[in-house]
């Protein structure tokens, strides 16, 4: 308890010492949000006049800081490249931040396998070093979980480079490089992520209480905390403290997100949890803005009682439900004996769709068959979908559709593609009801639509997570 309360006191005084403090995620090769109006945020002596002006523009923009030493200033950027400089000053101290670039700035986060690096990926190394963009620039969250939420964290903006690019998370890697071959504008990467964690550990003390269930682990890691001890990154809301607070400040111009693994068995609480995540991290950045995430891709859990297939729904109903959401389906290009499939080439190229689609105005189709509703038509389910253009089973026909009568007793089902719309049946169900696709945890079914995006798992029957959602 006593060497953190002296840390604590160290870093305070670092601060106050410093006549004008800035969190590390402003620095030298950075890249601002371009065509919007970023926060410079930080602290310096109370009541001192703060300047900052961009060579962009040399517009000079000042404030005066609060009576607690902070402040911030509204930029306004241009749609230029660079490089450029800028200077902040206030009362005689001066930080000049060098090699700025204007462009495209995303937050990159998850667990696991949106860390996954290029190196340990089926493009690998070599692939990305092909490709390799010094217009595309990193920022490194380190893996630090804290309780209390944090004002700063160790990283620094780092473009791509050929020595480093191996370690970098392989889906920002593929995303960044799909939005580069569209806009030719550069791109900033913010990565925060840790294999391994829960929703709930990148989502804020206050929003887990309005979520319910939590309060017994956050009582329980506030003590450990208070009593010096380590913190697991599995702890609610030590992610979002130590990862997510000193970074979420920063304007950048969406988010995309893979993760949901370490939350299976738990789709019920998931379906509440994370659309309360996404409102917290927006409501912080004090915009809506854009948040494109990965359904969970097939893959063998030790036991499957539908748990798998719960969280995907749970996921769908997230896009389903709030605005300005997309999720990308990897129900194709699993790996069910591996919870890392190494094709995450393919996954940033499917977030890229979303992003330049909605984002960008690139006419781009984005998302594969998406449920919309069904009819029991005599002894067959006639499913409708939206994004159905083209729609098809493929070379390998009908794969992972069950269907079942009022015993809810789910057979393999045949089925057919017509008028953009699938029939189902199975001579073993004589008048049914419900009609399932990819229900198991590591099925990988075939339909798809003619920009070869393959459809999320569904059912027709009962959805107990809606009400939920």
């Amino acid at each position: 308890m006593l060497r953190r309360c002296l840390i604590a006191l160290a870093c305070c005084a670092s601060i106050q010492a410093q006549e004008l403090w800035m969190p590390a995620v402003f620095g030298d090769h950075m890249v601002l949000q371009r065509d919007a109006a970023p926060k410079l945020f930080g602290r310096t002596k109370p009541g001192a006049v703060v300047v900052a002006i961009g060579s962009w523009d040399d517009e000079r923009r000042e404030v005066k800081a609060d009576a607690d030493g902070s402040f911030a200033i509204t930029l306004e950027t241009s749609a230029e490249r660079g490089p450029f400089e800028l200077v902040v000053e206030a009362d005689g101290a001066k930080r000049t931040f060098r090699d700025v670039l204007l462009g495209e700035v995303w937050l990159c986060s998850g667990q696991s396998n949106m860390e996954w690096p290029i190196r340990a990926t089926k493009s690998g190394v070599e692939g990305a070093r092909e490709n390799l963009d010094p217009d595309v620039r990193w920022f490194h969250v380190p893996n630090r979980p804290s309780f209390t939420p944090r004002a700063d964290c160790e990283g620094a903006w780092q473009p791509s480079e050929p020595e480093s690019i191996g370690d970098r998370s392989a889906v920002a890697f593929w995303f960044a490089h799909a939005l580069r071959e569209e806009l030719d504008a550069p791109i900033g990467l913010i990565q925060s992520d840790v294999g391994g964690t829960p929703a709930e550990s990148w989502t804020s003390v206050a929003r887990l209480r309005e979520v319910g269930g939590f309060d017994r682990k956050l009582a329980l890691v506030a003590e450990a905390e208070a009593a010096g001890n380590e913190l697991s990154t599995q702890f609610p809301a030590v992610l979002f403290g130590g990862m997510i607070q000193p970074i979420i400040g920063y304007r950048f111009r969406g988010a995309i997100w893979y993760q949901g693994e370490s939350n299976v068995g738990r789709a019920r609480q998931y379906a509440r949890l994370f659309p309360a995540m996404i409102g917290d991290w927006r409501e912080r950045q004090g915009r809506e803005f854009p948040f494109y995430f990965v359904q969970i891709a097939p893959f063998a859990y030790r036991e499957d009682r539908g748990e798998a297939a719960e969280l995907r729904e749970a996921q769908f109903l997230t896009m389903r439900n709030m605005p300005n959401t997309g999720m990308v389906v990897t129900a194709d290009i699993g790996d069910s004996a591996d919870i890392h499939p190494k094709d995450k080439r393919t996954v940033g190229e499917r977030l890229a769709r979303w992003a330049l689609a909605h984002d960008y105005e690139v006419e781009v189709e984005f998302s594969g068959p998406v449920y919309s509703g069904s009819r029991v038509e005599g002894g067959r389910i006639r499913v409708f979908f939206d994004h159905a253009d083209g729609l098809t089973f493929g070379d390998r026909g009908p794969a992972c559709l069950t269907v079942a009568g009022s015993d809810r007793k789910f057979v393999p089902a045949q089925a057919k593609v017509e008028d953009g719309s699938i029939l189902v049946w199975s001579d073993e169900v004589e008048a049914p009801v419900a009609v399932r696709m990819a229900w198991g945890a590591a099925d990988e079914p075939t339909l798809r639509n003619g920009a070869d995006l393959p459809a999320s798992p569904f059912r027709t029957d009962d959805w107990p997570l809606v009400s939920q959602g």
